[in-house]
C-alpha cells in the first residue's frame, strides 16, 4: 500500500484562520462558491480568518480523522497571520480582487516515473 502513488496531494496555500475565532465553528463552508464567501465577507457575516479556520477544521475532521484520507500534505504555517493581514486590508481599503481572503487548496498530480503525468501532457 505504501508503494502506491498518491494521486491526490494537496497543499493549502492560502490564508488561514486563528483558532480563537469565535464564529469559525458556526460558519459552514461546505459547497460555498467564491462569490458567496466574498459576499459574506463584504456583509461582515464572516472574516477571511474565520473562513480558513472552518476549512482547517474540515481538513482535520475529514483528512486526519473520520475517513482519514491523508490527502493534505501541507498547510501554510503563516496562513493565520496572512488572513488577519488581509482582513485588516479589506477593512482599510476594501478587497483587492475576487480572491481576496479566499483560501486555496492546490491539487498536485503525481504518478510513478513509469507513467505519464496527466498534468504535463502536451495538448495540441
Amino acid at each position: 500500500m505504501q508503494d502506491l502513488p498518491k494521486l491526490f496531494v494537496f497543499a493549502l496555500v492560502a490564508l488561514c484562520v486563528s483558532r480563537e475565532a469565535d464564529a469559525a465553528s458556526d460558519y459552514d463552508v461546505t459547497e460555498k462558491s467564491v462569490a458567496t464567501l466574498q459576499a459574506d465577507m463584504s456583509a461582515g457575516r464572516v472574516s477571511a480568518e474565520q473562513i480558513v479556520q472552518a476549512y482547517l477544521d474540515r481538513i482535520a475532521q475529514i483528512d486526519s480523522a473520520g475517513p482519514s484520507l491523508h490527502a493534505v500534505i501541507a498547510v501554510n504555517p503563516d496562513a493565520l497571520a496572512q488572513a488577519r493581514e488581509l482582513d485588516a486590508e479589506r477593512k482599510a481599503k476594501g478587497p483587492r480582487s475576487a480572491m481576496h481572503g479566499i483560501p486555496v487548496l492546490i491539487k498536485d498530480n503525481s504518478l510513478p516515473w513509469s507513467e505519464p503525468d496527466p498534468a504535463s501532457r502536451y495538448c495540441p
